[in-house]
């Protein structure tokens, strides 16, 4: 992700991870609220309200293009080019040259913005436009990461918001016990990311140094392969692994990686989440017994959530 040059990547690294910190996401928390609980009230006309395409896959969209600055009017084209880059993912049945185009498109919109004044919010822009006229990063990079933060986040997010949605609806007590402030929505939100990265997510590492471990030495110069989901739920650290326990405790997942290779974008997918819950939380006194749940092959691999349905009325004001 920070480039094919090793000695450059600390630089990038330390740009795309001031673009989507706490910092530059302070001034995000009103419009996120926000924009869910108008999310939550738009009209629509099909009687059952689909959380996946009228709530959380916006949310996530609008949070990423605010930080850039995209306007709008924009977001919905743009998004078009988002899911156009699905070709650069491992195993897409038909990656095509149309990647190749959408990214360039992506990169042209983020360029043509940078040439004008910023809006307020967009924080990540002003951040790597910053580094650039700074000559930390060239104008080629910052762009790149642009495009990647755009892309990445989409639909990791989207797909863990998802999956805390499937966990929390058929139970009745704990969204009770959330509404009421006895469960912390904080570890709701920690547990389902231990349970939810996808399940062919890994990591590719290459070992620096000799590395000793119970079966045996990993030389160094190897290349290793962490399957996500198979060490967040490990045995050994997470006892009843595959049980959503929200007041768990023990060593930290792995969803987000670990060490100087963490995604960057663990600040606001964790804002989006937690925002869009508390949304829910507010409506919801319960969940209604009439949810509709429908599943489709994921961009990250595997099967996703593209369909969590439940009446309109459920969670509009009256």
């Amino acid at each position: 992700m920070w480039g094919p040059n090793g000695k450059d990547r600390p630089a990038l690294r330390k740009v795309a991870s001031a673009a989507l910190g706490p910092a530059a996401l302070a001034p995000l928390g009103t419009y996120l609220a926000d924009r869910a609980s108008d999310l939550l009230d738009a009209s629509g006309q099909e009687p059952d309200f689909d959380l996946i395409a009228e709530f959380a896959r916006p949310l996530v969209r609008d949070s990423l293009m605010e930080l850039i600055g995209i306007a709008p009017a924009q977001r919905a084209a743009l998004d078009v080019q988002i899911a156009g880059m699905a070709g650069f993912l491992p195993g897409c049945a038909e990656p095509g040259t149309g990647r190749y185009f959408a990214l360039a498109a992506i990169a042209q919109a983020v360029e043509d913005l940078w040439r004008k004044p910023l809006p307020p919010r967009a924080a990540a822009s002003q951040i790597l436009r910053g580094a650039v006229e700074a000559e930390k990063i060239s104008l080629d990079e910052a762009l790149a990461q642009a495009t990647l933060l755009l892309f990445g986040n989409s639909y990791t997010t989207l797909d863990a918001f998802a999956g805390l949605l499937e966990r929390l609806a058929p139970q009745p007590e704990l969204w009770a016990a959330a509404r009421g402030g006895a469960a912390a929505l904080p570890s709701l939100v920690e547990e389902s990311l231990r349970l939810g990265p996808p399940r062919n997510l890994v990591l590719l590492r290459e070992a620096d140094d000799d590395i000793a471990c119970p079966s045996g030495i990993i030389p160094a110069g190897a290349n290793i392969v962490l399957p996500l989901d198979t060490l967040n739920r490990d045995t050994a650290s997470f006892p009843n692994a595959d049980n959503f326990e929200p007041n768990r405790t023990g060593p930290p997942h792995l969803a987000f990686g670990a060490g100087r290779h963490m995604c960057v974008g663990l600040h606001l997918a964790r804002a989006v989440i937690r925002t869009g819950v508390e949304a829910l939380l507010e409506r919801l006194t319960e969940w209604p017994g009439q949810i509709r749940v429908e599943r489709a092959p994921s961009m990250l691999g595997g099967q996703s959530i593209s369909v969590f349905a439940l009446p309109r009325a459920a969670v509009q004001r009256c």
